[in-house]
């Protein structure tokens, strides 16, 4: 994996904001780019951006950093690991969804697919990730994104 550029800062943006209106938390972009993928139980959700740039946008995190976004987000604690993945799924739908419409320019539509979520070792596959790790008081989230097409 390599660290996500600075001209990405549409991405980043469309983290902050999303992160800002959602979960009403003011992530900080980490100084390092120091993120435990092999962490026990790390959570995720990642989706397909089809248009107007295809590839994935992928969102870890530690379980307990995850709970504590789903109770922000859902006003109460999470009642399952499925409503913190749902959480998650919804989140990086959002930052998605706000990244695209930052590229497009006029206002065009942006497409995306279905999310989808999972609780194990983050599997990279056979695909180019680049990434940044945002710091949320002591604990840390990744921003995974991949361009379509690109392999190791």
């Amino acid at each position: 994996m390599t660290v996500l550029s600075a001209a990405s800062s549409e991405l980043e943006q469309a983290v902050l904001d999303t992160f800002e209106e959602m979960a009403f938390a003011d992530p900080m972009p980490a100084a390092d780019a120091v993120f435990d993928w092999d962490a026990s139980g790390l959570m995720w959700a990642r989706i397909a951006t089809i248009e107007p740039q295809a590839g994935e946008i992928a969102l870890l995190a530690e379980p307990v950093v995850a709970r504590e976004l789903a109770g922000a987000v859902l006003g109460e604690d999470a009642r399952s690991d499925r409503a913190v993945r749902d959480v998650l799924a919804e989140l990086v739908h959002v930052i998605a969804g706000g990244w695209l419409m930052r590229l497009q320019p006029g206002g065009l539509p942006a497409q995306l697919a279905l999310p989808e979520s999972g609780a194990r070792r983050w599997d990279e596959s056979d695909r180019e990730w680049a990434f940044s790790v945002y710091e949320l008081g002591d604990e840390r989230f990744a921003i995974a994104v991949a361009a379509a097409g690109t392999t190791r």
